[in-house]
């Protein structure tokens, strides 16, 4: 890991961090790779995960959700929950397992509630329209 990284998750087997100086010591991942996904962001710092354990690992759509989640947590911001809710909104699917307090505000969001620090629904909604995103996930019927 390149001297000047932040760390956002680490545990016996895996780091996720952040550099402002674009290297090869790790997989890019969360909002880095959110634009392979169609979430095209222009951001000041890239993300990466490393694994001593699986160096080669082909992180799922679920793993980037967490690493994004990770940097969220360490540095929330409405930016971060917009892009995060798009994520989840598009993949739901495959991300419905995933329990984490950000989820779960970002769910309450997605039905209509304010939630102090969140984006409202109406902030969401203009960027999923933005990217072409179905935002009905969570939405109650009417």
């Amino acid at each position: 890991m390149p001297c000047n990284s932040v760390i956002y998750y680490r545990d016996r087997d895996e780091v996720i961090y952040s550099n402002k100086y674009d290297g090869d010591s790790g997989e890019k991942t969360g909002f880095s790779v959110f634009e392979k996904a169609g979430i095209k962001l222009l951001l000041p710092t890239t993300y990466y995960y490393y694994s001593e354990k699986e160096p080669e690992k082909k992180l799922t759509k679920e793993d980037i959700f967490l690493h994004a989640l990770y940097v969220a947590e360490k540095e929330p911001s409405v930016r971060h929950f917009i892009f995060l809710a798009l994520f989840y909104c598009k993949f739901e699917e495959e991300l419905k397992e995933v329990k984490h307090d950000i989820v779960e505000n970002l769910k309450l969001v997605l039905q209509g509630e304010r939630i102090k620090g969140y984006p409202s629904f109406e902030e969401i909604k203009e960027k999923a329209d933005m990217y072409g995103i179905e935002i009905s996930c969570n939405r109650p019927a009417r």
